[in-house]
């Protein structure tokens, strides 16, 4: 079970992909194991370097990196990184970034930490 700060941080992600249909395919990049797959029914497509077991039963693992993805341009209807941006280098964001567009048809869900 998701702890409450990570419940908030991913309850607007929540709202945006629940207007999506049914049959909209969505990618995780960095959700490891949990992830964004913890708050829904829908199959989640997940990239990251490694998993954990066991693995939420609805996340489709694909081990790779976010410098370059084993997917097709705008193979997913919605992009998905939470909290996964932070562990790369800077001078890779734009990389990284353009990657993730690149596999999004419409949407592109972006967090990480920002400070105060």
């Amino acid at each position: 079970m998701a702890n409450l700060e990570v419940m908030l941080r991913y309850a607007p992600v929540k709202k945006v992909i629940a207007e999506l249909a049914d049959h909209g395919r969505i990618l995780e990049i960095g959700g490891g194991s949990e992830g964004f797959s913890s708050f829904t029914d829908r199959k989640i497509f997940g990239v990251d370097m490694h998993f954990s077991r066991p693995l939420n039963s609805n996340i489709v693992p694909c081990v790779a990196s976010a410098y370059r993805m084993p997917f097709p341009d705008n193979a997913f209807d919605a992009v998905i990184s939470m909290d996964m941006l932070e562990h790369i280098p800077a001078n890779h964001y734009n990389e990284v970034i353009a990657e993730i567009v690149r596999l999004s048809k419409r949407i592109v869900i972006l967090g990480f930490p920002s400070g105060t």
